[in-house]
């Protein structure tokens, strides 16, 4: 451990692999998609799936190349990429099954999605517990992730997470990929804090860098059974358990 800096008022968790279990997620946001948008169209369940996949796949290609050096250019635009990329999910996820994508193509995807994602709980032991008690000590919690505001929506209302974070941080409320320091100097503007008053908590070496860059404090905790991240020596403690959060001295 680091030598400790100031109590911080505020808490900024990540959501995927730092409080849910992305692989597992995703597992279950395949499967519970493809059985929505059979429920809309019918089908072959197993071909809808094959199709979420692919779209899922896809996608994440698409944000690497527009965000992610050597290619990406900047982390901002990230709201004009999401509308795109929204248009075009729809037309590859019907395409992926070979039908034509309907006029209200996007609006089913998006519906399907948030039937998905409320039911695609894969929480971390101990998260809510984490998550509850930091609050009952009077932090104030958000959530800084690299998904988008409605996604870390309805994936908390299904985890019965939603009503402790104040914001949440939703790469398109800052119009902000979460691909460098940028990303938390925007929150911080937003919130209208100091960066110092900021303690974040994630799994990812580069984003305990980027929160630091910016000024802030940060945790990192490593909770995958395959392949642990690499250790960020910027964090002011590193860990493998949730629970160890709540015997941090900064957090009691």
């Amino acid at each position: 451990m680091k030598n400790f800096g100031q109590k911080p008022s505020m808490v900024l968790f990540d959501f995927d692999d730092t409080l849910s279990e992305h692989r597992l997620f995703s597992q279950r946001l395949v499967i519970t998609l493809a059985r929505a948008m059979w429920t809309f169209h019918g089908g072959v369940v197993e071909c809808w799936a094959k199709s979420v996949q692919v779209m899922m796949e896809r996608l994440e290609e698409n944000y690497i190349a527009r965000f992610c050096p050597p290619t990406g250019a900047q982390p901002f635009g990230y709201r004009e990429w999401l509308q795109e990329a929204r248009t075009t999910a729809a037309r590859w996820l019907y395409e992926g099954v070979g039908l034509e994508a309907p006029a209200n193509a996007g609006q089913l995807a998006l519906k399907g999605q948030k039937i998905a994602l409320r039911r695609s709980v894969a929480l971390f032991p101990r998260a809510r517990e984490v998550v509850r008690g930091l609050q009952l000590r009077g932090f104030r919690l958000a959530i800084a992730s690299g998904n988008d505001y409605g996604t870390l929506h309805h994936a908390l209302v299904g985890c019965g997470l939603r009503s402790y974070f104040e914001k949440l941080y939703g790469a398109d409320l800052v119009d902000c990929a979460k691909e460098g320091q940028e990303f938390y100097a925007a929150i911080f503007a937003d919130l209208g804090l100091e960066p110092s008053q900021a303690l974040v908590v994630d799994n990812d070496p580069k984003s305990v860098q980027w929160a630091c860059e910016a000024g802030a404090q940060a945790i990192q905790v490593r909770l995958r059974q395959i392949q642990p991240e690499p250790i960020a020596p910027e964090a002011l403690a590193v860990f493998d358990n949730l629970g160890s959060l709540l015997t941090f001295p900064l957090l009691r």
